[in-house]
This record gives structure tokens, sequence and C-alpha cells, in this order.
């Protein structure tokens, strides 16, 4: 095999691990009734606090227009609230309800259960090294949006 084949095949198999991940989690969430887009979202609010729709969009790499149905529709649920930011009224703040705080936390745990299905695959040094290596693409593609 030539490197290009090889480097051709690494990054198909970072998208097939993606997939295999992603549709981990819709799965192991959704026995907790919650969707997959509300997850992400739960989760950003509970790691980072208050947000605006843009900082969402943002911090999840997601479309606003997207970010804003879910918004829309976790409202009615009572999974958030919207007030506007004190400083600026035009930016809507989004924080987590007392609900929306309760499924941030099965959403954690759905987290949890996949990360302790994946360390049991390698050693804690390989482990250690695979965060190494998905936190340096990270920072060099996060800009990106999917």
């Amino acid at each position: 095999m030539d490197k290009h084949y090889k480097d051709k095949v690494n990054v198909l198999l970072l998208v097939r691990i993606s997939k295999i991940i992603k549709e981990q989690y819709r799965q192991k969430i959704e026995e907790h009734e919650v969707l997959h887009g509300h997850g992400m979202i739960l989760h950003a609010l509970k790691d980072k606090g208050r947000m605006s729709q843009v900082q969402l969009s943002r911090y999840l790499n997601v479309k606003p227009a997207s970010v804003c149905t879910l918004l829309q529709n976790m409202q009615k649920e009572g999974l958030i609230t919207r007030e506007a930011d004190t400083h600026d009224e035009r930016v809507m703040l989004t924080s987590l309800t007392e609900k929306g705080l309760l499924k941030s936390e099965e959403v954690d745990k759905a987290w949890k259960e996949i990360d302790a299905e994946y360390r049991e695959l390698f050693s804690e040094e390989e482990y250690l090294t695979l965060r190494n290596l998905c936190f340096r693409i990270l920072e060099k593609y996060e800009h990106i949006e999917v």
C-alpha cells in the first residue's frame, strides 16, 4: 500500500468510528427519553452554564438554525428557559430548568457508560494517547462547522 492510500483509510476509519459512537450515544440517551440534539445542548448548558444561541451553535459546532429549532422544542418540554441578556436585550440566554438539569445528569451518565465501554478496549496508556490525539485533531479543526 502506498502512503496516500493509508491516509485515506485513516480518515475513513475515523468517520466510521465517529458514526458508531454517535449511534451508541443516540441509543443510550433515548433510553432516558432524550433526543440526540437535546442531549448535546443539555450537556453544553450543564458544562458551561447560561449561553446564547450563537454560543451554543459554536460550542456544539452545529448550524444556528438547527440550534434554534432544538431550543424551541426544549423550551416547550420545560427543559430550558430563555431570558434576555441584561447587557444586551437582543440576546436571549438559555439555561437549564430543574427538569433540564435532571435530564442533563442522565445524559452525563450515558456518556460515562459509553466511555467505560471504550476504556475496556485499551490500556490506560493507550486510552490517554487516544485522548491526546483526539484533542490534537479538535484543536486544529474545531472551527469547521459540520
